[in-house]
């Protein structure tokens, strides 16, 4: 929460930073659509990109609202993302944030490929529970 951290400006040589768990993809789009895409983009726009609306609660809206003022305290983003997959997404959103660096630091929760082609049971994949 960007108001928790809102004195650690006040530490000399300090910055802070927020994570974003998105793809720089949503995160551009969410930014870009909110406030009436405030300028053109060369890149494809889909057609049909869902609508957040009704996708948070009232409460949830409250909180973004409040946290949006301390918002503007950050030093950057940490972006859910690689520059290799996201280049013009990062590039879009450094466009957004024009005073903020943007951190491809992901994916944080990269897809372990199987080699052994032998299927897992169900009750073998739960057995760490036990």
């Amino acid at each position: 929460m960007a108001s928790v951290v809102q004195d650690a400006t006040c530490i000399p040589n300090s910055e802070t930073y927020v994570l974003h768990c998105t793809s720089a993809f949503t995160s551009f789009f969410n930014l870009w659509g909110a406030p009436g895409k405030p300028f053109q983009i060369e890149a494809e726009v889909p057609n049909d990109l869902p609508s957040l609306e009704g996708c948070f609660t009232f409460v949830a809206m409250n909180v973004f609202a409040y946290q949006a003022e301390f918002m503007k305290l950050r030093a950057g983003d940490f972006l859910n993302t690689s520059r290799s997959m996201e280049r013009t997404y990062i590039d879009l959103l450094q466009q957004i944030n024009e005073n903020k660096k943007q951190w491809a630091i992901g994916p944080l929760h990269p897809v372990t490929i199987c080699k052994n082609k032998i299927p897992i049971r169900q009750e073998q994949c739960l057995n760490f529970h036990d």
